[in-house]
């Protein structure tokens, strides 16, 4: 019981310009207003990140038989266009004070058995508020001069092998990857984002819709289980396991 995850909100921003490998870089930490904000990119980052995490697709679907067509996505990706979305600017923000709690429950005494884990998302309603103003941080990051020459207008991409595959195995990804490429209704965004950011006439609501399908774990779990009588203080064993 007492399973803390402290969550992050992703916010990649794809740049004309080359970007060196950037990991773990801390932007900013204010604990008052309960932000911490990181910066990633470069490299193959965008793509290792995609494929471990799901990012690019709501948490409903993010399943292990979807790692796969993930992976593929990358893979069968013309490299003009993995180059493009490999070279991007990815400042997170992470909860510094997650209120919500949930819990891990072991299935079986064999280690090899994954537990139950029910993480309570948002349980706690101050987290979403949190978090949506760690969002709206990362939205005014994005917009200040100083990122202005290192974003890009969408573009065409006329690879069938890609809109095919999207459509065919990978349709949950088209709302995070929709306003990367042009299209008939809006030929051009002012800046490409992935996850694409949110347009709706309900700004409120399409806010917190962006935050709970594109969140993720920051993988910095933690719990309260007591040393001496939960866990063996030699080794930080659960007893009786």
């Amino acid at each position: 019981e007492n399973f803390v995850d402290r969550l992050v909100q992703p916010l990649a921003i794809l740049s004309p310009v080359r970007i060196p490998l950037t990991v773990g870089y801390t932007l900013v930490v204010d604990p008052k207003k309960n932000a911490v904000i990181e910066g990633v990119g470069g490299d193959n980052v965008a793509a290792e990140l995609g494929i471990a995490s799901l990012a690019l697709a709501p948490p409903k679907y993010r399943f292990r038989f979807l790692r796969p067509f993930v992976k593929g996505l990358f893979t069968y990706m013309p490299k003009p266009l993995r180059a493009i979305l490999d070279n991007m600017i990815q400042p997170v923000a992470l909860m510094a004070d997650t209120r919500s709690r949930g819990s891990v429950m072991a299935k079986s005494k064999h280690v090899g058995r994954t537990p139950r884990v029910t993480a309570n998302y948002f349980k706690d309603p101050q987290d979403m508020r949190d978090q949506t103003k760690n969002l709206e941080r990362l939205i005014k990051l994005a917009n200040t001069e100083a990122i202005a020459n290192f974003t890009r207008d969408k573009f065409d991409c006329n690879h069938w092998r890609v809109k095919w595959f999207v459509r065919r195995f990978a349709r949950s990804l088209i709302p995070a990857l929709g306003c990367v490429f042009k299209t008939h209704r809006q030929k051009r965004l002012s800046m490409i984002t992935v996850p694409c950011i949110f347009a709706s006439s309900s700004p409120l609501k399409a806010r917190e819709n962006f935050i709970r399908d594109y969140i993720v774990s920051s993988y910095h779990y933690f719990g309260t289980a007591a040393v001496g009588t939960v866990l063996d203080a030699a080794d930080f064993s659960v007893k009786g396991t």
